[in-house]
């Protein structure tokens, strides 16, 4: 499980926003993450309310995230692919799809040198 701090700006002008909204989405899903307090127990609500400096923390479990910030007077914005994750045994899904492409890659290459081969085996 690891701690997220988010500051929660305008976009157009970079202050703080306080009283914000933040919604924590599982990556490219509408799914509301579950976020815990420091206790690692206690449930926080999903979407959290920034304080007066325009802050939010909050624990996940490891994983990727899309985290949406909103409020009055400023233009709704979204931070996508947020990672949260210890440096031991976790995989991204963009590292996973890194790999998936590499061995397809390798797949293909593999067929296509058989099959220039294939020939020459029946001699």
């Amino acid at each position: 499980m690891q701690k997220l701090h988010v500051a929660c700006v305008d976009p157009a002008t970079g202050q703080s926003r306080a009283a914000a909204n933040l919604r924590v989405y599982l990556a490219w899903t509408f799914n509301l993450a579950t976020l815990y307090a420091d206790d690692e127990v206690t449930l926080l609500p999903n979407p959290l309310l920034s304080d007066s400096a325009g802050r939010v923390a909050f624990k996940v479990q490891d994983g990727e995230y899309d985290i949406e910030v909103s409020g009055s007077g400023f233009e709704t914005y979204k931070i996508t692919l947020v990672q949260a994750m210890d440096k031991d045994g976790y995989v991204t899904s963009t590292a996973m799809a890194d790999v998936v492409r590499s061995v397809e890659k390798l797949r293909a290459d593999l067929d296509a040198l058989i099959a220039k081969n294939e020939p020459a085996r029946s001699k």
